[in-house]
């Protein structure tokens, strides 16, 4: 069976995922066997760019073909874009480096709070320069956040490394001033509906 029996290039399909998202595009190209469509769509970001959907076929729910390309391929002459593939290796690599340090966040055994500071550390900065050592955690390799986590427990490891380490002690002055915050708005929002209920 020829990729054109399925689905002719140019032609614009529409599929629901079984997370029913749908996704409509014009298709690219369609691989029978691993079942794969290829579809671009205008992009939301940027318009002289398109997005390209990579959809898995078998965990769709729905597909619709909303206009045919009559003409098939022989009238779809669009030169596929060229694809940066050390780009797309090196977004690759990143989100996988990025995913194992959250992993390693959730698998510390620390507090909640800790994790949470890490995490914050992580989007302030980047998944690269903040790392987790035993209960430590490791910012720009030498400065140490010991428990309990506060700026008082900021240390640093290596002499000249003081502008360093003076940052690092107001990010976590600023998130442990937002975590207070956030604490009294909330504590103060439960004494006030309490105390109207009573009345």
């Amino acid at each position: 069976m020829a990729m054109q029996d399925c689905f002719s290039l140019g032609s614009t399909v529409e599929v629901t995922t079984c997370y029913d998202e749908k996704i409509q595009g014009q298709v690219m190209a369609f691989d029978l066997n691993t079942k794969v469509l290829i579809l671009k769509t205008n992009s939301e970001l940027n318009a002289k760019n398109n997005d390209v959907f990579f959809v898995n076929l078998l965990f769709c729910k729905d597909i619709n073909v909303k206009k045919e390309n009559v003409n098939g391929a022989e009238n779809y002459n669009q030169e596929p874009q060229s694809i940066n593939l050390q780009r797309i290796s090196n977004r690759v690599r990143n989100k996988v480096e990025q995913k194992k340090r959250l992993v390693s966040a959730l698998k510390a055994n620390v507090s909640d709070e800790a994790r949470n500071l890490f995490m914050s550390l992580a989007k302030t900065l980047t998944f690269e320069q903040v790392a987790w050592n035993g209960p430590d955690i490791v910012v720009f390799n030498d400065v140490y956040i010991r428990p309990p986590y506060k700026p008082e427990s900021v240390e640093v490891t290596t002499h000249g490394k003081q502008r360093e380490l003076e940052y690092v002690r107001k990010l976590v002055l600023n998130r442990q001033e937002q975590n207070s915050n956030s604490s009294s708005s909330n504590s103060g929002t439960l004494v006030s509906s309490s105390s109207s209920g009573g009345v």
